[in-house]
């Protein structure tokens, strides 16, 4: 898996924790069409948090060392299709900061 922290948001999670967790969060749906004989059930989505995972449940992750910053993932995080890497940047709005993932792909959940 290639990573890339941006600058400012590698400058934002050293001053905070040093690490993030990258992880995907179930969101449920509605189930689709139908006709269709498959039901989707929802959809696993990556989101990122400052911070280290649980020691309970630090193995389930894997982690890289990217711009002096510890980036913890899962091993079933993927790229978009046509991405080289998952970009991690600083995003802000007024006196608001926070970090988005970019080129990281979604999981469709379907009832078989």
């Amino acid at each position: 898996m290639i990573f890339a922290v941006e600058k400012d948001a590698s400058q934002f999670i050293r001053k905070r924790t040093g690490a993030v967790v990258i992880g995907l969060n179930f969101e449920p749906s509605l189930g689709g069409c139908a006709c269709s004989p498959t039901k989707i059930n929802g959809s696993y989505v990556p989101v990122i948090s400052l911070g280290r995972p649980p020691l309970e449940e630090k193995e389930k992750y894997r982690v890289q060392q990217v711009e002096n910053v510890e980036v913890y993932f899962p091993s079933g995080l993927d790229m978009k299709q046509g991405a080289a890497e998952i970009r991690i940047k600083l995003r802000r709005a007024l006196w608001f900061r926070w970090l988005e993932l970019e080129g990281a792909r979604g999981v469709a959940c379907y009832d078989q």
